[in-house]
């Protein structure tokens, strides 16, 4: 699992780190690897032989065409690769801090090393527990009510609890809002919306139209539709229309940002209610591996976006460029509303935006981080991180306290948390419980 190999390579520099640098080597009739991607954002995807997303179940479909690719990848890889570099791999403290990221999710769920899930408080509806079952999941999607999660596969299939949604996912974020939470997901050249209903409330002549793109799971159903329309560049007078292989996307509120593999940058549109980013300059950006934005609405509205070039290189505009323009190469930048957050390749973290100061004190201790995630938790601002030793962090931000939720937690040791307990859904089913005074991990839910 990506969980276990990612914290082997980050504490003992173990085999999925040796795997991977002899694949980048000799990587002749790999079919794991989407050339697009990783040229520039060296993510790995099984749409490039399938030809972008597919519902479940229609993986048979595609085997023809994922042979013919695989032949023609073989013959492209033998190809002479001493230009790799300068065509648009990252630098590996980019690539690891990326991976560590997906272990975290921006409210109360993390990803332990061993396919645990460790959440504050009990999960809903089990989803921690129908996730830590999943094999292979390497990142959750999680909204902030935390009523709706997605998880995510190493092999590109997106669940929701145990029922497999799509295949070829390269990336899937939620709106960070309680309000219409939807997540947004790429798929080779598709966008897609991912919606959650009560069963009762579809339509069953919706359903007829389109039977395969709605899944019942439990007393939900869940409809995904393609969005490719919405998206466009509104930093051009012609806004031109989203297109290419999508690799990565960034979301802050409602605002979902997408790049593709020729580095071009679009945003959803949505009917023209996102104006405050028409004209921006980021839509010229290029090489870009990581976009997000920070948006806090009052008298005058804050607006911040960045995005991470390969090299480590920050790209910044809007209300608090300058400062995050000032940190120097970062190995990864997650924003949310109030909240900047810089992780450097030391292992520190940079923070400005709003709500800078009411957390930096909190998070100044906070050493040989490797992986970082700034969130929104039902209106509270959230930090969660991961250190290079598998310890996990979090920290809750609400104006109305007279102090911050700061919790530090680890696989082996569990944490004390004198605010909340914390709960270890196991891959074979066993639930733990942590927190209090006490520490450690004790089994059962009371």
């Amino acid at each position: 699992m990506m969980r276990r190999r990612f914290f082997e390579e980050v504490c003992l520099r173990g085999k999925r780190k040796q795997k991977e640098l002899l694949l980048l080597k000799n990587r002749k009739g790999e079919n794991m690897k989407k050339r697009s991607a990783v040229l520039l954002a060296g993510m790995l995807s099984v749409s490039v032989l399938i030809g972008g997303c597919s519902p479940a179940g229609t993986e048979e479909k595609s085997a023809a065409g994922a042979s013919a690719a695989v032949e023609k990848q073989g013959k492209e890889e033998e190809k002479d690769h001493s230009e790799d570099k300068e065509n648009g791999y990252m630098e590996e403290g980019i690539r690891q801090a990326m991976e560590a990221a997906d272990t975290l999710t921006a409210g109360g769920y993390f990803l332990m090393s061993d396919g645990s899930v460790v959440t504050r408080g009990k999960s809903f509806e089990n989803f921690a527990g129908d996730y830590a079952a999943l094999p292979g999941v390497r990142k959750i999607a999680d909204s902030s009510s935390e009523m709706q999660l997605f998880a995510l596969t190493e092999e590109g299939d997106l669940y929701f609890h145990q029922t497999k949604i799509l295949s070829g996912v390269t990336d899937v974020a939620f709106s960070t809002t309680n309000v219409n939470q939807v997540a947004v997901c790429i798929c080779g050249e598709k966008i897609y919306v991912v919606t959650v209903h009560d069963a009762s409330d579809v339509d069953p002549a919706d359903r007829s139209s389109a039977p395969d793109r709605y899944f019942d799971v439990g007393d939900k159903t869940v409809f995904y539709y393609e969005n490719n329309m919405r998206y466009a560049n509104l930093g051009s007078e012609k806004q031109e229309r989203a297109e290419g292989e999508f690799v990565t996307l960034g979301a802050e509120k409602n605002d979902m940002i997408v790049v593709n593999s020729e580095g071009e940058i679009f945003m959803d549109n949505n009917w023209g209610s996102s104006p405050e980013y028409v004209g921006m300059e980021f839509f010229g950006w290029k090489d870009i591996v990581r976009i997000d934005a920070a948006k806090v609405k009052g008298d005058e509205t804050e607006l911040t976006v960045a995005g991470l070039q390969k090299d480590g290189t920050v790209l910044a505009c809007g209300t608090y460029a300058d400062e995050v323009l000032s940190w120097g190469k970062l190995n990864d930048i997650s924003m949310d509303s109030g909240l900047i957050v810089g992780l450097t390749p030391e292992g520190t973290l940079k923070v400005t935006g709003s709500a800078a100061e009411f957390v930096k004190n909190d998070i100044a201790d906070w050493t040989e981080i490797v992986g970082v995630k700034a969130g929104n938790l039902q209106g509270t601002a959230v930090i969660n991180a991961v250190d290079k030793s598998g310890n996990f962090y979090h920290l809750e931000y609400d104006d109305h306290w007279t102090e911050n939720n700061v919790t530090k937690g680890s696989l082996e040791n569990g944490c004390v948390d004198g605010n909340s307990w914390w709960y270890r859904y196991s891959p074979e089913g066993t639930v733990y419980r942590t927190g209090q005074a006490e520490g450690g991990w004790t089994e059962g839910e009371d």
